[in-house]
């Protein structure tokens, strides 16, 4: 059940930093509902890779999909299949195709979106499924992740704080929670569910300080919330 809750939890963080990168009058309404998504639902308005991410995430897709989904040429897409990756670890091929972007090797896939997977985003949905994946020797990927804390775009912003709650190392919920006392509705959602994401005491102490704290604020809600689905704290839910 714990797994369940995580996963959909996941999927809920990866829209809503999806929707931080978009400029349209409609962004407040999309992060809005951003909670109520599940890992299903990609970004891509394009149909055929709206049945290729669900593929992906749903550990479905064949090596050839994939490396059609990556030729997306929207960024938001692309970092989420990056992350959604992990769920195909198990296939050889896919590790061997995610070695060789890190690597930025284009000789063996031409007709991926090497720009956009050059990106800064990008990289760091990359160096985050590659961390997951990887269990030992990763401090490569953690670096490279950890050397952006400091970026002022907010999308890159959000894959940083997704990459570090997927990564879970208590020695960040300090610099997430410091994200999530900001001002910027997007960051502030963002590394909350990055702190639920990362299951642990540390992280959970950390937005119930947050609920405290800004109990006069929408972002008290989503700790109740939050804390919720990733903790089951309180034991028993109010109401």
């Amino acid at each position: 059940m714990i797994r369940f809750h995580h996963i959909v939890l996941l999927g809920s963080v990866l829209l809503l930093a999806s929707c931080s990168d978009a400029n349209s009058p409609e962004t407040k309404e999309q992060v809005q509902s951003a909670q109520q998504a599940n890992l299903s639902s990609p970004i891509n308005s394009d149909m055929r890779f709206q049945q290729l991410y669900r593929k992906v995430v749903t550990g479905e897709a064949t090596l050839a999909e994939i490396r059609e989904l990556l030729t997306d040429t929207n960024v938001a897409g692309l970092t989420n299949t990056l992350h959604g990756l992990y769920t195909m670890r198990y296939h050889r091929g896919v590790i061997h195709l995610l070695d060789s972007l890190w690597q930025q090797n284009k000789t063996l896939y031409p007709e991926l979106s090497w720009e956009l997977l050059a990106k800064t985003p990008s990289r760091i949905a990359l160096a985050s499924t590659l961390n997951r994946i990887y269990i030992g020797q990763t401090r490569e990927y953690i670096n490279f992740i950890r050397e952006h804390k400091d970026e002022e775009h907010e999308f890159h912003l959000a894959q940083v704080a997704i990459a570090l709650g997927l990564n879970g190392d208590p020695a960040d919920v300090d610099y997430l929670e410091q994200l999530a006392s900001g001002d910027n509705v997007y960051i502030v959602q963002t590394s909350m569910s990055a702190l639920a994401l990362m299951n642990n005491p540390k992280a959970r102490d950390a937005l119930i300080d947050i609920e405290k704290e800004f109990s006069d604020d929408p972002r008290s809600k989503l700790a109740t919330e939050l804390l919720w689905q990733a903790y089951r704290w309180p034991d028993q839910k109010a109401g």
